[in-house]
């Protein structure tokens, strides 16, 4: 894999600034320069954020759109195993 792998464009990152990385499969991926957001944010927040910024390209909108409802979908059915784990033992 290592040797299959390219830089197809290299920038620097402003404090208020988000990249959106794709690959092949069309998977995308948002990464903010300033760790402070990084830290705070889950990963959907600011692939969302990078969304609104990128409403001109519809191509690039909706593969960000089907991977940020993935990420959230992931996270809302995880959160309710964790809940359904935690009321397993309970009477009602």
């Amino acid at each position: 894999m290592k040797n299959n792998l390219k830089v197809s464009k290299t920038i620097d990152l402003g404090p208020t600034d988000v990249a959106v990385v794709w690959n092949e499969k069309g998977a995308a991926h948002a990464y903010v320069a300033d760790p402070s957001i990084a830290n705070e944010m889950p990963p959907y927040v600011y692939l969302a954020f990078a969304m609104m910024l990128s409403r001109d390209d519809i191509e690039i909108m909706s593969r960000m759109w089907a991977k940020l409802e993935e990420r959230m979908d992931a996270e809302l059915a995880q959160q309710q195993d964790k809940s359904e784990g935690s009321n397993s033992g309970r009477l009602r």
